[in-house]
């Protein structure tokens, strides 16, 4: 039986942020065919980075034998941790920048930022389920 604090949190598997993952590159590649820039690219960079938290503390709970695989998983996951909540630092690129609405812009940074946020969660849910 799942702990409830942990299904309130959310997904602790991160489905549910795969989803969120998935509107936001597609944003990304939206904003990408109206105007031909590159404008906000870095966030799915930034995405990715944000998920290898969550990446490690998988492989944490699945490491049983060897300690030095554990500390190492830890050590990454520690490493790699900042990146989730990094992703609000990413509001400050917000500007207008034509031919695209700056609504769209913000719909489009504000869906990278709580996937971020949520993998946070997610990451130090599944981490503290442990």
């Amino acid at each position: 039986m799942p702990d409830a604090r942990v299904v309130a949190a959310g997904d602790v598997n991160g489905v549910g942020a795969v989803g969120e993952r998935g509107v936001g590159v597609a944003l990304v590649a939206v904003r990408f065919a109206a105007s031909d820039q590159f404008a906000y690219f870095n966030l799915v960079w930034n995405l990715f980075l944000a998920w290898l938290p969550l990446v490690f503390a998988f492989f944490a709970n699945q490491v049983r034998v060897s300690r030095g695989a554990l500390f190492l998983c830890a050590a990454l996951w520690l490493l790699f941790l900042p990146n989730s909540p990094y992703l609000v630092t990413d509001l400050v690129l917000l500007k207008p920048r034509p031919p695209v609405s700056l609504w769209f812009d913000i719909l489009l940074v504000q869906s990278f930022v709580l996937t971020g946020l949520l993998l946070g969660f997610l990451v130090c849910a599944k981490v503290g389920a442990r």
